[in-house]
């Protein structure tokens, strides 16, 4: 069975489940992103460095990391491109999410790392409409989440997951994660695919809001 919403599509087979993002859409919207970090880092660079008036200057070190940033991560995605574009169109777009009988493989960022997940890292499943993150001087939002929590020995169980930068996060009480996306206004069929696959000690939830709030250290579905 496969649903397909916008740029995303769910498709359930006996085997397996899938959240894929569509090739071409994932091919534009890499090169939207490139650019645009690209673009960021030279009108960064031109207010901060080049102004006419020595006084808007900001400090050398600010600008070069800054800036630097922002080209390199522009560049990193254009380049990387070409290849990822062309796995992409042959694998029928950008896998996202994939849940099978050993476990599960999540890629939470465009481009990124994909982690493979044996059932025995994951300890509950969330799927929130709204995830709300409340930090001391911020407040965020994502839509369309899988949240995955993940076990105390979840380094050992996936070591890749384990190195620093990975993609693994804290809930609001302290509790290690990792995220993707679903498809927009299907989140009882995800559920509902994920249900089949995980074993029954994995609770899997649906929810409107969760919310993890890092100034109370705690966390609240809704």
């Amino acid at each position: 069975m496969r649903l397909s919403c916008g740029a995303m599509k769910l498709t359930i087979a006996p085997a397996h489940m899938t959240i894929m993002r569509n090739a071409w859409g994932t091919i534009a919207f890499a090169m939207i992103i490139g650019t645009l970090c690209i673009a960021i880092s030279i009108v960064f660079f031109n207010a901060l460095y080049l102004d006419p008036d020595p006084e808007h200057h900001a400090p050398v070190i600010f600008v070069i990391l800054f800036c630097g940033l922002f080209f390199l991560a522009g560049t990193a995605i254009l380049l990387r491109l070409p290849r990822q574009g062309r796995t992409w169109l042959a694998n029928g777009g950008a896998q996202i999410i994939k849940a099978e009988a050993q476990g599960m493989i999540i890629t939470p960022t465009l481009g990124g790392p994909s982690y493979a997940l044996p059932w025995e890292a994951i300890t509950q499943i969330v799927l929130a409409k709204t995830l709300k993150c409340i930090e001391l001087d911020e407040t965020s939002y994502a839509w369309n989440m899988v949240i995955v929590h993940l076990s105390p020995d979840y380094k050992t169980l996936c070591p890749e997951l384990g190195k620093p930068f990975a993609g693994a996060s804290l809930t609001g009480d302290g509790v290690a994660y990792i995220s993707a996306s679903y498809p927009s206004r299907q989140q009882s069929d995800t559920h509902f695919a994920l249900r089949q696959f995980a074993p029954t000690r994995i609770a899997i939830q649906s929810c409107r809001t969760l919310t993890f709030d890092y100034k109370s250290r705690h966390s609240v579905m809704d």
